[in-house]
């Protein structure tokens, strides 16, 4: 019995020891740190020059890629094998590559550039100048300035400037210019069949009076194309050759019809012709605008504090009221909600209203409720935590605002805290500010200033 059990208690013993015995695990080598210079060749970066997608790709063995991407506005970190991004504005850009195991990352790294060229067409822009299929333009020839020449690189109005109706007898205000989305574009005389000419102009010379003066001469509607192009930051419209935009100004213009948009909203346009020694001035609104008899002009930003003073809400009427871009200035180049597209979701009956005593107050209207990005922690108890945004109950609240310069540009600042419709992160919550990028009388777009991303808004006049 003694025997057997002091062999049992051994082996019981031997096989406790045995069962405690330590794994053994690999262990970190500064010697098996990767070399970026071994791999440099399995990196490639290739560029979708019509689409500005650019793909990432890593094909190296034993280690995994860090790319340290700056897109121009802010630098992001991946380290994905292979993956997309689109790049908004045309240039030059750097990406950064390191790798990495189970040692560490590699001391070294290795750059390399790539060049988009060109800049994405903001899709809120198709829809300023076309609507939602189709719109006419006219000029705004009730105000002063809506043609006009002057030096290159202006706005085309230091040399001269037309007087309101300055024209009327010249067969030009009866001009109309229709946009269709599917990029057609159609030309009309009006009435009178008449396009109005450059005493410079050889290519209608049978029709010149030879005095000196501009000329009309009878031409018939005219069906063409347009396109929107941008050159580094600035945006264009070109046209196919011979292409009739209202005033031919030269030989030049009307073998390759090209005009900078100096400006474009939803109620006005002003392009400059581009062409050799001089810039002209066209000034257009809304056909429709137009013969509502309404005067348009975008308020000057020293207006802004007594301009912004009423009732707001959405309009929701058009593409590109709503979205989401890099800047405060692109605030629409990654997304652009279409008309109406988040009626179901407790937006478009906010009103926003400012007196002239500094006072501000939010009404969420009748369903009581503001619209959260799903990224915002203000709310856990109605996040569905499922990647989609939300709506929360709130009440009304009133507090103050200010319209501030900085820098020549203005702002609507709000308290800490403040509701102010549709909430789009923490950030702009804990520190309200908004970039005022359009007034007039009756409409205002805001993008909210944060870091990285910027949210449009589109609001208009409660009457």
């Amino acid at each position: 019995m003694k025997t057997f059990a002091y062999s049992l208690l051994t082996l019981l013993v031997t096989a406790g020891l045995s069962a405690c015995a330590p794994e053994e695990y690999a262990t970190v080598d500064e010697a098996g740190l990767p070399s970026v210079s071994n791999v440099a060749n399995n990196f490639t970066i290739s560029v979708n020059q019509e689409t500005n997608t650019v793909t990432f790709e890593y094909t190296g063995a034993d280690s995994y890629p860090i790319w340290i991407i700056n897109n121009g506005t802010n630098t992001t970190r991946n380290t994905q094998f292979k993956f997309t991004q689109v790049f908004a504005k045309a240039g030059t850009y750097t990406a950064e590559l390191k790798v990495g195991n189970r040692n560490g990352i590699s001391d070294g790294s290795v750059t390399r550039e790539f060049t988009l060229d060109n800049t994405l067409v903001d899709l809120a822009k198709v829809a300023q100048l076309c609507g939602t299929i189709s719109k006419t333009w006219v000029w705004n020839s009730r105000v002063a300035g809506h043609f006009g020449c002057g030096e290159p690189g202006t706005d085309g109005l230091n040399w001269w400037s037309a007087p309101a109706e300055d024209k009327k007898d010249w067969g030009m205000y009866d001009d109309s210019f229709t946009f269709n989305v599917d990029g057609t574009y159609t030309y009309n005389p009006g009435d009178g069949g008449t396009v109005y000419v450059n005493t410079g102009v050889a290519a209608f010379s049978q029709y010149n009076t030879n005095d000196g003066a501009d000329y009309m001469v009878p031409v018939d509607q005219q069906v063409s194309t347009w396109e929107m192009e941008y050159e580094g930051e600035d945006l264009y419209l070109v046209f196919p050759a011979h292409t009739l935009v209202g005033y031919l100004s030269s030989d030049e213009q009307y073998e390759t019809p090209k005009f900078k948009i100096y400006s474009l909203s939803d109620n006005k346009i002003v392009l400059t012709s581009v062409q050799s020694g001089i810039t002209w001035h066209y000034e257009f609104i809304p056909k429709e605008l137009f013969e509502s008899g309404e005067v348009v002009e975008d308020l000057d930003p020293s207006q802004y504090a007594e301009g912004i003073v009423g009732t707001w809400t959405w309009d929701s009427s058009f593409a590109g009221h709503f979205g989401c871009g890099e800047s405060p200035d692109s605030p629409t180049n990654w997304w652009s909600a279409g008309p109406n597209e988040k009626a179901d979701w407790g937006i478009y009956d906010d009103l926003m209203t400012f007196t002239a005593d500094g006072n501000y107050t939010f009404n969420p209207g009748p369903d009581g409720e503001i619209y959260v990005n799903t990224g915002v922690t203000l709310f856990p108890d109605y996040n569905t935590a499922n990647g989609q945004d939300f709506d929360a109950p709130v009440s009304e609240q009133t507090t103050t605002y200010q319209v501030v310069e900085e820098s020549g540009a203005y702002y609507l600042v709000l308290p800490a805290d403040t509701y102010f419709t549709y909430m789009p992160g923490d950030a702009v919550y804990h520190n309200p500010k908004f970039k005022i990028t359009k007034m007039t009388p009756n409409s205002i777009q805001l993008s909210s200033v944060d870091t990285g991303i910027s949210w449009r808004y589109s609001f208009k006049r409660v009457p």
